[in-house]
């Protein structure tokens, strides 16, 4: 009785073959079974999955790369080419969270329409929409809530969104979350709060503003 080589692999080799070699399957389906026929068909299948996972690594280390820089069409291609939209650098950033950091507005615009993950957060536990708010970049914060992004998730260090914002002066911002929906009394790790972080840094219209939403919840 005739048994090919490609009878000899096991399951999961199979479906790499038909995934990525299937060639390599039609080849040596009239080869007999002996254990180098195997062994060759093993090999090869192994180089092609090696080659195919490092082209991905250079796709999305390129990728990661436009997305800081900017570059819109490149970032496109590089998706087109099969880049994946959520790989991560050594700091667990990934292209949405580049993009948001660096303001690249456009290209957090298609990573977005490509449905990007919006929560994934790095090894400081940062989200995009964390950083945008904590660099001022409104446009980038409304695309990211609009989106759906998760406004009340904390960093390592307790801070959500709306300490980002008011930390850092950011009124239009700390608005924005507030007729959002977050959570404007969160606390950090050291039970202090958006307010308490705008007062400590001198910004004196974001605590105003802080001073008179508490006044007008009295007044309810």
């Amino acid at each position: 009785m005739f048994v090919s080589a490609y009878s000899c692999i096991d399951e999961p080799m199979k479906k790499q073959i038909k995934k990525i070699a299937p060639d390599l399957g039609t080849q040596y389906q009239s080869l007999p079974g002996t254990l180098k026929n195997c062994q060759i068909l093993t090999d090869r299948i192994t180089l092609k999955v090696s080659c195919t996972k490092g082209k991905l690594e250079q796709l999305n280390e390129e990728l990661l790369a436009v997305a800081k820089e900017g570059n819109l069409k490149r970032t496109a291609s590089l998706l087109a080419a099969g880049a994946s939209i959520n790989c991560i650098n050594e700091k667990g950033d990934t292209p949405l969270i580049e993009s948001s950091w660096y303001g690249n507005k456009d290209v957090v615009g298609l990573l977005l329409e490509k449905k990007a993950a919006l929560d994934i957060q790095s090894k400081r536990g940062n989200t995009a929409l964390m950083l945008a708010c904590d660099r001022g970049y409104y446009g980038i914060a409304s695309m990211l809530i609009e989106a759906g992004a998760e406004m009340d998730v904390k960093d390592n260090k307790g801070w959500p969104a709306i300490i980002d914002a008011a930390a850092n002066g950011h009124l239009k911002l700390v608005e924005l979350l507030s007729r959002s929906g977050a959570d404007i009394y969160a606390l950090d790790n050291g039970s202090w709060g958006a307010e308490a972080w705008a007062r400590k840094n001198g910004y004196d219209k974001v605590v105003t503003w802080f001073e008179e939403h508490a006044k007008a919840r009295l007044r309810l």
